[in-house]
């Protein structure tokens, strides 16, 4: 039994109901005498969805005397009484059932459908797009609860059905509203934050008031989303195309006709990405077509050229991203492989000073073995050369090392910046997968453990020597020798 049918078997008499998306009331009057038990007044209260607040106002000679609610305790007693007086005195009851209706999470209630899509049909556009916005404002999509069987249908974002039934929703709403925001200069979009899928009915029913309404406003949100410049107030819209050519058109609302092709090329235009490219196509190509037409008399061909135009535009960026990358990539593997010959240097250098060190030690011990005065291998003079030599060993070690890690600073601050130069080019993703920090970062501390184990070994080759040096020398160093000197 729907709810105005229990309304009359309820309250047998000419009554009244009217219903908005965000209010309901529905009126009688009664005899005092054939008022129904208070048991059966709260019971229908308790049926009906407790999100809303709900009303039963009593009013006699226009005083309002009593009230059921839905969210307050009932007062048996005083019901009571008051009724017994009533009785006598043979008031009438003025009845008014009030509901205030309360959106819980993205649902609301249609208590009777005829009567709620009745009120809806009677709105302008305008009027239409302010109601919808309210009800879908920061939500991905709406339900509205029928009260009543045998209904289902909607839109992508908005839905309307009985107990038992569902439609599936596309739930990406509030992000190509954000897209929206970003790529499209649509000027009452502080005030009317709706898309054209919002209205893009996918389950109808035939004679449904709003199927033409609907479509209008897909049509609308569709220019608005897809054109230079776009605004409305409530007589009309103002939409421009200004590119290659300045378009400009007003289209009042009792010209305003759908046309599915501007649905097509919106839902084209905000579909995998690059949207801001697509758009500046599109802008280009209907401020030309449409120099002897009208914008809402476009047909499938305009979005064959669109597309068509589209692939030409990406097999040149294509070309283009491919040999940005192909460069980049060559880069990187230069980067890669100088800090390889970095560490090859750093060996070499290390082989070298041992070579010179070798070289020094053979100069100054050959001769004696030549003499034959192997006595004394070092005297005091090829002493103090060989602290000497090691002073500047230690000293090439040092310069060395600070050349090393300018180099390998240089070699990181630049693949950086080459990262940054090309963020206009490539996405988040692609610049991470092509510029790979934790790969750079790997190869960098790889190299360093490298670095550091060839300067450990030189440190210990130096030092290596001056304690063989010292030790062969003719009078070795000690540490009380050298206490001695202080």
């Amino acid at each position: 039994m729907s709810f105005l049918e229990r309304l009359s078997s309820l309250f047998p008499a000419e009554s009244q109901f009217w219903e908005s998306s965000l209010t309901a009331q529905y009126s009688v009057s009664v005899d005092a005498i054939n008022f129904p038990p208070a048991e059966d007044v709260l019971s229908l209260l308790a049926a009906l969805p407790s999100r809303d607040r709900i009303a039963v106002n009593l009013e006699t000679e226009g005083r309002e005397v009593f009230h059921f609610y839905n969210y307050e305790a009932f007062d048996a007693e005083s019901w009571r009484e008051y009724l017994s007086s009533a009785i006598d005195s043979e008031y009438q009851f003025d009845i008014k059932l009030c509901i205030d209706k309360q959106q819980n999470s993205e649902s609301c209630t249609v208590y009777s459908y005829a009567h709620f899509i009745e009120d809806l049909a009677k709105k302008s556009l305008a009027d239409l797009l302010v109601s919808f916005n309210f009800l879908l404002e920061g939500k991905s999509h709406i339900v509205f609860d029928v009260l009543e069987e045998g209904y289902c249908w909607g839109t992508e974002h908005i839905a309307f059905v009985s107990a038992g039934k569902s439609i599936d929703f596309e739930e990406n709403r509030l992000m190509t509203i954000s897209a929206c925001r970003e790529n499209a200069h649509f000027i009452n979009f502080s005030t009317c934050q709706l898309l054209p899928s919002d209205f893009h009915i996918i389950t109808d029913y035939s004679s449904n008031p709003l199927t033409e309404p609907f479509r209008k406003l897909e049509t609308f949100l569709s220019l608005a989303y897809v054109s230079n410049s776009f605004s409305f107030d409530t007589s009309g819209c103002f939409v421009a195309f200004a590119s290659l050519r300045d378009l400009k058109e007003e289209i009042p609302f009792a010209s305003l006709f759908c046309n599915e092709q501007w649905y097509k090329i919106y839902e084209w235009a905000y579909a995998d990405g690059h949207t801001s490219d697509k758009l500046a196509l599109i802008r280009n190509i209907v401020s030309l077509s449409c120099r002897f037409r009208k914008i809402l008399e476009i047909d499938g061909s305009l979005l064959a050229s669109i597309q068509s135009n589209y692939m030409i535009y990406l097999k040149n960026n294509v070309s283009q991203y491919l040999e940005a990358k192909n460069k980049v990539g060559g880069y990187i593997s230069g980067v890669l492989l100088q800090l390889s010959e970095h560490i090859d240097k750093l060996s070499m250098n290390f082989a070298h000073n041992v070579v010179a060190v070798f070289v020094f030690v053979l100069t100054a011990i050959l001769p004696k073995i030549a003499g034959k005065t192997t006595e004394v291998w070092f005297t005091d003079n090829t002493q103090s050369v060989v602290l000497l030599v090691a002073a500047g060993s230690f000293v090439y070690l040092a310069l060395c090392f600070l050349n090393f890690n300018y180099r390998i600073y240089n070699v990181n601050e630049s693949f950086f910046d080459l990262k940054e130069n090309y963020n206009d080019l490539f996405s988040s993703e692609e610049l991470n997968e092509i510029f790979s920090d934790e790969m750079l970062s790997r190869r960098i501390n790889k190299i360093k453990c490298r670095r550091n184990i060839i300067f450990i070994l030189w440190a210990l080759v130096i030092v290596g020597f001056v304690i063989v040096g010292n030790s062969i020398s003719e009078h070795p160093w000690s540490i009380k020798t050298i206490l001695s000197f202080e």
